[in-house]
């Protein structure tokens, strides 16, 4: 029995009210009979197939779309359903032959393009992917989609200018755009561009103010800065906020350290080695134990370190300089010689060993 054309009207009504207040199933339970009833309805086939995908039933919708575009070859929303549900299968090829296929019917839909886009990136073809988005771009300059696309592509491929580009032209128009703001800072700060990296962080608490990557990324500039008790401010900060946290925790204490509040320091150091291990918490105990003159200890704490971490040449460098304070210049010139077998173009490594060699050569003469 087929409905009237106003039973029809309420009915696909009803399922589109279902859908937008996201009742999934209640709207599948009042289509699925009346698909059998009505045959090749595209409008209601087209909501049932909505509603499946929208409550993660990829398979289902994809044989309900490919029902309507079996009836019409050009219906656009039901090659986009095909072409999501597809996606949200994260079957990137099969996606990619349906956007294509609807970019025939409609060139200029840069939304569609910036997805094709993003499917290449996935598919790893960095190439395309580029091709696509730059279509999408210059078909829309203010495509948020696919300035975001890009710029995260290049940040992952570490072609740091590139990402930069795209991603300050797409806070241009999306000021506040928070995840952007932060990895602009973060590609600053790696630069050591730190000025710069502030302020971006700045701009991004200014949207979120408890943000943790604005709020680290500050620190740690600063902290590159030389800034010592201004970066002081936002590691406690984040040490209130996150307590248990050993790499904040190391932060907090080599900056205690570095503003010659050692005991403090040590204190922090050691609530981070308690929360969890961290090398660098160790290496900040073994310089305040040197600078205590508790040399044993600090000897003690590097060897360990060594051990763990044996292509860390920092580690060899303190050793070295503890011996140095100790006065066993020899038991230095032998650290760092040897190690220069390993690290054979660490430049400190060398001008040590230079400067030691040179030394005892002159206490040699001296004594004869």
């Amino acid at each position: 029995m087929m409905l009237d054309s106003n039973k029809l009207e309420d009915l696909l009504k009803k399922a589109s009210e279902l859908i937008e207040n996201k009742k999934y199933v209640d709207a599948i339970s009042l289509l699925e009979g009346k698909a059998q009833e009505i045959k090749n309805n595209i409008d209601l086939l087209y909501l049932l197939g909505t509603a499946y995908r929208k409550s993660l039933m990829f398979e289902e919708a994809i044989k309900v779309f490919e029902k309507i575009i079996s009836l019409d070859q050009e219906n656009k929303k039901a090659l986009l359903g095909l072409a999501d549900s597809w996606r949200g299968l994260k079957n990137w090829e099969k996606a990619l032959k349906v956007w294509e296929k609807y970019i025939q019917i409609d060139p200029k839909d840069s939304l569609v393009i910036t997805r094709i886009g993003d499917a290449y990136r996935k598919l790893k073809n960095y190439q395309k992917a580029e091709e696509y988005y730059l279509k999408a771009i210059e078909l829309n300059s203010k495509n948020k989609f696919a300035l975001m696309g890009i710029g995260d592509m290049f940040y992952k491929l570490e072609d740091f200018d590139k990402a930069l580009t795209y991603w300050e032209k797409l806070v241009e128009i999306r000021p506040n755009t928070l995840n952007v703001l932060t990895m602009i800072g973060n590609i600053y700060r790696r630069k050591k561009n730190f000025s710069k990296a502030v302020a971006y962080y700045q701009r991004a608490l200014g949207v979120d103010y408890e943000n943790f990557y604005a709020l680290y990324g500050i620190a740690d500039s600063l902290r590159g800065m030389g800034q010592y008790k201004e970066s002081l401010k936002y590691w406690i900060r984040l040490a209130e906020k996150y307590p248990d946290n050993p790499k904040i925790l190391t932060r907090l204490g080599d900056t205690l350290l570095k503003i010659g509040k050692e005991n403090e320091a040590e204190i922090t150091l050691n609530k981070a080695l308690e929360a969890g291990y961290s090398k660098y918490a160790l290496i900040g105990l073994a310089k305040i134990k040197s600078k205590r003159k508790e040399y044993q200890q600090a000897v003690e704490i590097c060897n360990s370190l060594i051990k763990q971490h044996p292509d860390d040449v920092r580690i060899i460098l303190l050793l070295g300089e503890i011996y140095e304070e100790m006065g066993l210049k020899k038991n230095a010139e032998m650290l760092y010689k040897t190690s220069l077998q390993k690290f054979k173009n660490n430049r400190e490594l060398s001008a040590r060993l230079s400067r030691l060699s040179l030394k005892n050569f002159e206490d040699s003469i001296e004594k004869v």
